[in-house]
Formats: structure tokens, C-alpha cells, sequence
């Protein structure tokens, strides 16, 4: 059985015939160097300890040691070597070194013999998991479900990677203390993907309304574009109806404002709002005025302004689901991460019980039923409302005393 002292790279011992220096020897020398039969652990050992001593860490080292570790005839050597590899090959710090790091922990853990070696594996393993999700982005920078989704999935694996330690090793005592800190990570994530997709229904409904809203402002407008070109028997009478209907709808589409600024809309649908109130004010002057051809062409505009702000809120709830990219890209891609709260791993630890080549499906994280119900009841009040302003036009006002 291989010795706890084995596992950490900086304990294995000097050989007593050093082999050369492999940087100096070129690469088709390096190839011809290698035999492709078996070796001793002796001589293995004696490899093993010049590649770690050359103090390259890249992928062509993690080859290196991946051979090493196919043609040593010691399987309690074997798994050792590709421990140490998966070592080198988290400090590479590439996607391809991080899924090279993880599949060397899990063949390391499935072969080792001994408990310390296989902990160490799976601890080390559940690190790589984290490095190579927060390497995409931090989790505090996430705006989608999708993307929400993926990293929770990516850090129950890792949960799972830690559990498994203490299966191998019940006094590793960072594994239980990491445990808890990314449980804790994966429940702020749970009440930030509630929040978001509280914020996509919402921005779904307030689409519908302004759709609602931009179709009852053209029919005002082209009821005032027709109007204009008859010969009316009290045109002030009618401008001043006209001009009723447009009050009315122009409350209703600042109490959407309002519910599109604690919805947190994006400025793009502010902007437009914003631009349809200034077209609907300017109708009311000119109706008051007494000029229904320029008041219906205001008409038009602000309900062009609301269709477009529809389109905008709608566009960021599909956002917010992680159906459409963000544009301009991820300012902060390519910058150097900040500090894990986790303990870091210790050159010997890593993996989980998972067996090379299997996949595991995203856990759909859990809705609380509370909230769902206040959701449900909400959405049913606003079908309500928007029943309310088809048949009368105005808005309801709810009494709260």
C-alpha cells in the first residue's frame, strides 16, 4: 500500500542517479528515450522525481506522467503518478488542463489502494470542478437562469466530490468546512434565480400590457384620423370625449411605468415609455386644441413608442431565461479572478464518486411554494385589470382603507 507520505509532490525523495535534465534533450530524442515496455516502480520512481524536479508545468509534463503511469509494472505506483499529474495539471490553468486535471483525479481515485490517496483525489477533484465553472465567470456575475442553472448543477457535482472525501477519509477536516461554503454559495445562487425569474414573468406581463396599451392608442388614433375628415355636428364635443379617452389611457400606460421601474426594466424600455407619455401629452393639448389630424399622428407615435417598449421588456425577459447572449460580451472575461473563500487544495486532494464516463443531468433547483402561490395570485389580478380596462377604458383603483 502507498504511504501517506507519497502523496504530497514536495515529500517524494531525490533519486540517488538523477536522470538528465529532459529540457535539454530534444523532443525526437525524448520519444526514442522511452520504451514502450514495462518498467520497474525503481526506475519509475527515478523518472517520476526528474520530471517534478524540472519545474515545467504544462501539458506536455502531464503527458509525460500519464505515460509513465500506462507503462509502470506497480499498480499502487500508477495511481499515484496520475495524482501528481492532475496536480501539474491544475496549475496549468487552461480549459483543456482543467478536464485533463479532472479525468487524471477520477483514475487516480477509481485505481489507489490507499484511503489518503484516494481522499485527496476526490478533494482535489471537487476543486478543479469550481476552478473550471468561476473560470467562465464569477458566480456573483451571472444574469441568466440558464447560465444560474449550469453553475448550480456544476457545484452540486462538486458538493458531491467533497461528500465523497470524507467517505475515503472521515477526518479530512477542509472537506467538511468547504462543504458548507458551497452549500452556502448554491443557496445564494437558488435566491438569485428566484429573483430572476420572478423579474422575466414580470417583464412578460408588463410586454402583454403594452401591447394591450399600444393597440387601444392606435384605435384612438385612427377613430380621430376618420374623425377629422367628416363633417361633425359638434366637433367640440367630440374633441373633448377624444380627449376623456386619451386621459384614460394615458394613466393607464404611467401606472405600467410604474410597474415597469420596481420591475427594474431595462433603459431601453424606459426610454420609450418615456417618449410614448410625451407623444400621448402632446395628443391631449391637441385635441383640447381642437387638432384631431396632429393629435392622431401623436396618437401614433406613442403607440409605435409602446409597441417598442413591449418588444424591449420582452427581449429582457428572454435575456433573463439565458435565451439570447448579452451583447458586447463579458467586460470582465479574460481578468484574474478573485480569491476562493474555499480552503484551496493542497497539492494532495480531489475527485468524486462519479466513474469516468458518466453525465449528470442539471438538478432543477426546488420553487417554493409560498412563492409560486403569490405569483399565481398576482398574475391573475393583472388578467383581471386588463379584463377590467377592455370593457371600461379606465383604470381600477384599488382601496386600501
Amino acid at each position: 500500500m502507498v504511504t501517506g507520505t507519497v502523496l504530497s509532490i514536495a515529500m517524494l525523495q531525490a533519486a540517488t542517479q538523477p536522470l538528465p535534465d529532459m529540457r535539454d534533450q530534444p523532443p525526437a530524442q525524448q520519444d526514442a528515450a522511452v520504451a514502450r515496455a514495462p518498467i520497474s516502480r525503481e526506475t519509475a520512481e527515478r523518472r517520476l522525481d526528474a520530471i517534478l524536479d524540472s519545474g515545467i508545468a504544462n501539458r506536455e509534463t502531464v503527458a509525460l506522467l500519464r505515460e509513465l503511469a500506462e507503462r509502470v509494472d506497480d499498480p499502487e505506483l500508477a495511481p499515484l503518478i496520475r495524482y501528481n499529474a492532475g496536480v501539474i495539471a491544475m496549475r496549468t490553468d487552461s480549459p483543456e488542463s482543467r478536464s485533463d486535471a479532472q479525468e487524471l483525479f477520477r483514475e487516480a481515485d477509481r485505481d489507489a489502494t490507499d484511503p489518503a490517496l484516494r481522499a485527496s483525489a476526490r478533494y482535489n477533484l471537487a476543486h478543479t470542478i469550481i476552478d473550471a465553472a468561476d473560470s467562465q465567470s464569477p458566480p456573483e456575475q451571472l444574469e441568466s437562469i440558464a447560465d444560474i442553472d449550469a453553475r448550480i448543477a456544476a457545484y452540486r457535482r462538486a458538493e458531491r466530490a467533497f461528500r465523497s472525501t470524507l467517505d475515503a477519509d472521515p477526518t479530512h477536516t477542509q472537506t467538511a468546512k468547504n462543504t458548507e461554503r458551497l452549500r452556502r454559495r448554491i443557496q445564494e445562487l437558488r435566491d438569485k434565480r428566484d429573483l430572476l425569474d420572478q423579474q422575466q414573468q414580470t417583464l412578460d406581463e408588463l410586454a402583454d400590457q403594452l401591447d394591450e396599451l399600444a393597440e387601444q392608442q392606435q384605435r384612438q388614433a385612427d377613430q380621430n384620423r376618420a374623425r377629422s375628415r367628416q363633417n361633425e355636428e359638434n366637433p367640440e364635443q367630440a374633441d373633448q370625449d377624444a380627449r376623456q379617452q386619451q386621459q384614460g389611457l394615458s394613466e393607464q400606460t404611467e401606472q405600467a411605468a410604474q410597474e415597469s421601474r420596481q420591475a427594474r426594466s431595462p433603459e431601453e424600455t424606459e426610454s420609450a415609455m418615456q417618449q410614448a407619455r410625451q407623444a400621448q401629452s402632446r395628443a391631449e393639448q391637441q385635441l383640447g386644441q381642437g387638432q384631431t389630424d396632429q393629435a392622431s399622428e401623436s396618437q401614433s407615435e406613442a403607440a409605435e413608442q409602446l409597441r417598442q417598449a413591449a418588444q424591449e421588456a420582452r427581449d429582457a425577459a428572454r435575456q433573463a431565461r439565458g435565451q439570447q447572449a448579452q451583447p458586447g460580451g463579458d467586460p470582465q472575461q479574460g481578468q484574474q479572478q478573485p480569491p476562493s473563500e474555499l480552503d484551496q487544495p493542497s497539492e494532495n486532494r480531489d475527485q468524486t464518486a462519479q466513474q469516468p464516463g458518466q453525465t449528470e443531468a442539471p438538478e432543477p433547483p426546488e420553487v417554493d411554494p409560498i412563492a409560486e402561490a403569490l405569483i399565481d395570485k398576482e398574475r391573475r389580478e393583472r388578467a383581471e385589470r386588463m379584463r377590467y380596462l377592455q370593457r371600461t377604458g379606465r383604470q381600477r383603483v384599488e382601496r386600501d382603507w
